[in-house]
């Protein structure tokens, strides 16, 4: 949605329909609004379900434990987590200022608040993209961080000679495109930005009020969509000018023959009643938030394959922490989804159970069949059976950072795995009669 309305092709600006804009042109207002928008909501909204969530968060003790309980940690993690206490300290309070404080700069109309914000935004992405692989996650809330930022502001960051070049880019754009105020273009296009303005506004009422309405407290919903209703009366759809079947994820529209069917029925029951859609699907404008919740302590999940139930050997990931002789690796901004998830499932703690995530059933399916495709996502050579072992089983144990090979001066291979105890019973393969868990 954002993308559509920053477009530089007369979508939303002032130029005819389909004719492009001059390089340098600048986008509607309505899109840096937006985009400062979402800046806002990411930020407060990170800020508040972490003032709301764990007791870690407000002694300032969450930095003691996050980086080391992190989804996948990279090779400087271990350095940050064994940093001093009060080090870490100060990194919480400083997460909650940025969060809770700073996105408030964003409502004052003045240019050098605005880019303040922007700046301490981008350097805490950046800052967190250090510490940790968060996959795209830090890479893409950037991109609503430059936003803040005017064209003065970006053009006085380059070298001489190309902010001149810029600069002459810009004026020239911005010359060519200039329209009188009531030509037919620059009247549709105000129109556009206020439809869009107007669209924005509505879908964002239930986002304010879970951020700070009613729906606020501890029944905040992070990283969520909400029913947003749009009703096409009866009277339109007898015209034609609104599909009457609506596609929906997973759900096929009507096509072919079965559409003629079910236009032939509707006729004879009497013409289509009104439609209702729930725009919700469409994720046009959600709510977010991120890490409410911290594990004091790093419990992994390790999957094992046998042949004879008593010698047990593991499946290896690409990055997930799974070997404690394993360094750790840079993967932003690339997203290992399994590996992801196996983290999620960790985030119960020792109360896990692999029988509750769809995902591991169907993990361990897979590798009792010996399906290619999911070995392909393991490590290289992470799957000791070539052809699908008869037995697979889930364990879950806690790891925690050795701060005595940092003593020693020894590589940091980091975690040291520890009280391993069952996650998903021993599952058979078909070679067993079927998949079965005993």
């Amino acid at each position: 949605m954002l993308a559509v309305l920053a477009a530089p092709a007369g979508l939303m600006g002032c130029s005819s329909p389909g004719s492009l804009l001059p390089a340098g042109a600048a986008p509607p207002l309505v899109a840096s609004l937006a985009f400062r928008w979402l800046a806002f909501r990411i930020m407060l909204g990170a800020g508040l379900i972490k003032a709301r969530g764990a007791k870690c968060w407000l002694d300032l003790t969450a930095m003691c434990h996050h980086i080391e309980t992190q989804p996948i940690p990279n090779p400087w993690s271990r350095a940050f987590h064994t940093l001093p206490r009060p080090a870490l300290l100060f990194m919480t309070a400083c997460n909650h200022v940025i969060e809770l404080v700073a996105p408030w700069l964003l409502l004052v109309p003045w240019t050098p608040a605005q880019a303040t914000f922007g700046a301490a935004h981008i350097v805490f992405q950046f800052s967190l993209i250090l510490t940790g692989n968060l996959s795209f996650l830090n890479w893409l809330t950037i991109v609503p961080g430059l936003w803040c930022f005017d064209d003065a502001t970006l053009v006085g960051l380059l070298p001489q000679a190309t902010a001149e070049q810029a600069a002459a880019a810009v004026a020239a754009a911005r010359a060519a495109s200039d329209q009188p105020w009531l030509c037919t273009s620059s009247v549709a296009g105000t129109l556009r930005s206020c439809a869009a303005v107007a669209a924005i506004a509505w879908l964002s009422v239930p986002v304010y009020n879970n951020l700070l309405g009613p729906r606020g407290g501890g029944k905040q919903r992070m990283n969520s969509g909400f029913e947003r209703r749009v009703t096409v009366p009866a009277w339109l759809l007898r015209l034609g000018l609104v599909p009457a079947t609506v596609s929906t994820p997973g759900r096929r529209a009507e096509d072919g023959e079965q559409a003629e069917l079910a236009q032939k029925r509707r006729r004879l029951e009497g013409g289509p009643a009104e439609l209702s859609v729930d725009l919700c699907s469409l994720r046009l404008l959600n709510t977010y938030g991120a890490f409410g919740s911290v594990n004091l302590e790093r419990v992994e999940i390790v999957f094992e394959g046998s042949r004879d139930g008593i010698a047990w050997l593991p499946y290896t990931f690409k990055a997930a922490v799974d070997d404690p002789m394993k360094r750790p690796r840079w993967l932003s901004p690339y997203h290992l989804r399994l590996d992801w998830c196996r983290w999620i499932a960790s985030c119960r703690g020792r109360r896990s159970s692999g029988l509750q995530e769809p995902w591991a059933l169907a993990f361990v399916r897979a590798l009792l069949e010996g399906d290619a495709e999911v070995r392909a996502l393991l490590a290289r050579g992470g799957d000791p059976f070539a052809s699908g072992a008869p037995l697979v089983r889930g364990s879950c144990g806690r790891s925690c950072t050795g701060t005595a090979l940092r003593r020693r001066r020894a590589p940091p291979r980091s975690l040291l795995a520890a009280g391993a105890r069952g996650l998903l019973p021993a599952a058979a393969g078909p070679g067993a009669g079927g998949v079965h868990h005993g």
